[in-house]
């Protein structure tokens, strides 16, 4: 009757149907069947009562089939419900366990931190207790110019150290990060101090005579700056005496070599300034020369004038008496000086002139000089 329609009905959750009430009334009153909605006429009324209450028990036992699957579904939705309760209980169970083991989780993660603070705290002030006790360990002169130097090599060994651990254990290891802290220092000083000794050894002026006064001081410093530009690893006393030697050799190599070219400068400037003085002497020698030779010339020209004054007129007169030529008057005088100016550059010429045979050559020189006066055409 539902699937046909005569019976409204509903689906359950559980997929039992539903009935009104007021359509099983109607079944009872027998025949008062709904028509089925879909327009289908209803069946007829059965015509035996027999069939009819055979029906209507099997009309009932089916309805009673449906209040028990209905019974069933109602106690599995209640089943349902009281699993879903007890499934909500749970997980209300389940959460509030969750709740205190988170409680108890941030509880102990509080107390642990609480015990971490305090832990670090204690260990902060074993720390600075520490490293205030390490810079004992250093001379006091390096302990506050390496102080960082110093507390970051401590820092690190004491982190690999407890508080409770044994304090000669920890002093050790205090004594180690101090003198691994101060190793580089020591280390350069070391170097420096070694640099500058064997600057001073290899500089020595025992066995090198060129090192003396300023070139000892010049070599020092090649020594020390070939030995500042040695690497660092470079550390042996032996091998930096090695270089600073070898340096101070390049010094007096150069020396020597400045002191060759000093003296064959030298040598250059002498014989430059000897030939410049015989050049000068040449020089004076030749000035002197000629001014000697102007002097006896001029001493030969007075001497010649002096001839002439002398011995020109008394030489004329001697002609003129010997009667060799016959002179008018006043004509000795207007010749003279003719005379005088054509014979002086002969007696000058004439280096057998003297003051032994002055007027002897006078007198020769003017015969001459009047024989080709009168051999002239008039």
């Amino acid at each position: 009757m539902c699937d046909d329609g005569r019976v409204s009905h509903f689906m359950t959750p559980g997929g039992h149907r539903r009935i009104p009430r007021t359509d099983i009334e109607a079944f009872r009153r027998r025949g008062k069947v709904p028509e089925p909605k879909n327009g289908q006429p209803a069946p007829s009324s059965p015509s035996s009562p027999t069939a009819q209450y055979l029906k209507e028990d099997t009309q009932e036992l089916k309805a009673k089939l449906e209040r028990m699957k209905a019974q069933r579904a109602l106690e599995q939705f209640a089943e349902e419900e009281r699993q879903r309760a007890a499934e909500k209980e749970a997980s209300a169970r389940r959460a509030r366990r969750e709740s205190e083991a988170e409680q108890t989780r941030r509880d102990l993660a509080r107390e642990e931190r609480e015990e971490q603070r305090e832990e670090q705290a204690r260990r902060q002030i074993w720390q600075e207790e520490m490293l205030e006790h390490s810079l004992g360990w250093a001379p006091p002169e390096l302990a506050a110019r390496f102080a960082d130097e110093i507390q970051e090599a401590v820092e690190q060994e004491l982190e690999a150290l407890d508080p409770a651990s044994p304090q000669s254990l920890v002093d050790r290891r205090i004594s180690g990060a101090v003198n691994r802290a101060l190793e580089p220092h020591m280390r350069a000083q070391q170097r420096r101090q070694n640099i500058e000794r064997a600057a001073v050894e290899a500089s020595r002026p025992f066995s090198l005579p060129e090192l003396t006064g300023e070139t000892q001081v010049y070599a020092q410093e090649q020594a020390l700056r070939a030995l500042l530009e040695l690497p660092e690893t470079v550390v042996s006393y032996q091998q930096m005496l090695a270089v600073a030697r070898a340096a101070v050799q390049r010094v007096c190599r150069e020396e020597r070599e400045r002191e060759q070219g000093r003296q064959e400068l030298q040598r250059v400037w002498q014989e430059q300034e000897r030939w410049e003085r015989a050049q000068q002497e040449q020089e004076r020698a030749r000035l002197l020369a000629v001014a000697l030779a102007e002097q006896a010339q001029q001493k030969q020209e007075r001497d010649v004038e002096y001839f002439l004054a002398s011995y020109l007129m008394p030489s004329l007169k001697q002609i003129e008496q010997s009667g060799e030529i016959e002179f008018e008057r006043g004509e000795i005088d207007e010749i003279a000086p003719k005379i005088s100016a054509a014979i002086k550059p002969q007696i000058l010429e004439d280096s057998s002139t003297s003051w032994h045979n002055a007027r002897q050559r006078v007198g020769e020189f003017v015969k001459r000089w009047i024989d080709d006066y009168v051999e002239e055409p008039v």
